[in-house]
């Protein structure tokens, strides 16, 4: 979603228009999609360390 196409919207809102919820819609999904990868990918590679650790002591770690 880039700065130019929200700025269009809020302009074409405050003017009175109502009829682009799917175009709206379509962009603020394709930036979660986006958010939603990058968030996910930094989660999983904080989990890596933690899962070698817990494999190397057969099963037994417990992070306090």
């Amino acid at each position: 979603m880039n700065r130019q196409n929200v700025t269009r919207w809020c302009r074409e809102f405050s003017e009175g228009r109502t009829d682009d919820d799917d175009e709206v819609q379509e962009e603020v999904m394709t930036w979660f999609k986006g958010q939603a990868a990058d968030f996910h990918d930094s989660v999983i590679q904080k989990l890596v360390p933690k899962l070698n650790k817990c494999l190397d002591n057969a099963g037994n770690y417990v992070e306090k």
